[in-house]
């Protein structure tokens, strides 16, 4: 999902000039940003969660390459 997908949204929901709907969008964008830094998850309800993972680093081989 872009910000320019998200803007257009809102502005086809609300009439709101576009303009006004991409500040919008930059701070729902912006808060779900802040949330997944301070919590480390962010879930919308009838969609899904998301969580950051930690992973160990792994050395790959390209079988392309060698």
């Amino acid at each position: 999902m872009s910000k320019r997908l998200l803007t257009d949204v809102i502005v086809e929901s609300t009439g709101m000039p576009a303009s006004r709907a991409g500040v919008l969008a930059a701070d729902i964008i912006g808060a779900i940003r802040d949330e997944i830094i301070s919590t480390g998850r962010f879930t919308l309800p009838e969609f899904g969660g998301f969580v950051v993972r930690e992973t160990k680093a792994h050395t790959a081989l390209n079988p392309r390459t060698g």
